[in-house]
């Protein structure tokens, strides 16, 4: 089993470029409380990959319609697909856009919460400088 993250580095840059916030970038601190080791895929890797079974692929809110016939291939061969309101995913998760709910206040208001077990450590785990790249990936 190997766990992948779609990684859009320019889309972060810009992001922050306008002060807004990349939160997919907080998907590492998830991934460490939770104990999984998750490789960054960039957006233009993802279709030189080949995907099996039991391979997980979780996609941000990025725009993944260009990539959508590989994530498709890979489903196809046994990848899951964790999508946190992936933009031009609809058919991929077989859903049809509606509304975006508004958050009150402004965009840091938490929608969401995780719940940890009390023998799981609660300290705050910072975002690792370096994206972890995927050294044992098949091509």
């Amino acid at each position: 089993m190997a766990v992948f993250y779609l990684w859009d580095e320019q889309a972060r840059v810009d992001k922050n470029r306008d002060d807004e916030n990349y939160w997919f970038t907080y998907i590492t601190e998830i991934f460490s409380r939770l104990g999984v080791k998750g490789c960054a895929l960039m957006p233009e890797e993802i279709g030189d990959r080949r995907f099996g079974p039991g391979d997980v692929l979780f996609l941000g809110s990025d725009d993944v319609s260009a990539h959508e016939p590989a994530i498709v291939a890979g489903a196809e061969n046994g990848l899951t697909v964790v999508g946190f309101a992936a933009e031009g995913a609809g058919a991929l998760f077989g859903i049809k856009y509606k509304s975006v709910i508004e958050q009150p206040n402004d965009v840091y208001t938490f929608n969401g919460y995780f719940k940890f077990k009390p023998n799981i450590k609660n300290a705050y785990m910072p975002v690792p400088e370096k994206i972890r790249r995927c050294r044992y990936l098949r091509r």
